[in-house]
């Protein structure tokens, strides 16, 4: 059952009442904000102006497929984040000999999940390094969990432009049905009777 503030977002869009049904679960999760959904399924539907059943699904798709990719794309950016923090104490340890240095990784750790990250930055531009270099390190250190974000990432991507293809040849398929319609069943056929004419019997002769 959708709530009352789910029923008045999705009111912004132009759904045809029988097909609502279709967009009643929208694959919003944790954070995610169901008003940016419905506001991308929105601008989607108005640029693709549906026509029918099969371009509501296909908008259905082609939505859901681009609300999981940006889900991806943002979990690729926090998992970065994370594996920088978790980097940082192997590059203290590589660039500096103070063993004092080694002692407080801990406190690197917290300077890079808080707001202090400008104490990380001057630690490493002391040693000739950057953020770059952290991040750097941070990818090999966790090369294997990128990889899977990229492989679903690429994954769901493809699925998308499938879509794509599909509302495509939908369309066209359409469009040549309407002008076989105008220059055959319209044209060609218009003036064409439909049934065989009545015809005398022959003749009977003795």
């Amino acid at each position: 059952m959708a709530s009352n503030a789910q029923v008045s977002t999705r009111a912004r869009v132009s759904i045809p009442r029988d097909l609502e049904f279709l967009f009643e679960a929208p694959p919003v999760v944790g954070n995610e904000s169901i008003e940016c959904y419905y506001a991308l399924l929105g601008q989607i539907a108005d640029r693709v102006k549906p026509q029918d059943v099969f371009d509501w699904l296909w908008i259905k798709d082609y939505v859901d497929l681009a609300w999981e990719i940006l889900r991806y794309r943002r979990a690729k950016k926090h998992i970065l984040e994370f594996a920088c923090g978790s980097a940082l104490p192997s590059i203290v340890k590589s660039t500096s000999t103070d063993f004092k240095e080694h002692l407080i990784c801990e406190r690197w750790l917290d300077y890079w999940f808080s707001t202090d990250r400008g104490r990380v930055k001057v630690f490493l531009e002391q040693h000739g390094l950057s953020l770059d270099a952290l991040v750097a390190q941070a990818m090999l250190m966790h090369l294997d969990d990128l990889a899977k974000i990229e492989s679903m990432l690429a994954l769901a991507e493809r699925r998308r432009d499938a879509v794509l293809r599909e509302i495509e040849q939908h369309r066209d398929f359409a469009q040549r049905v309407l002008e076989a319609q105008a220059e055959i069943v319209d044209g060609e056929f218009a003036e064409t009777p439909l049934t065989l004419a009545a015809t005398a019997p022959p003749a009977v002769t003795n």
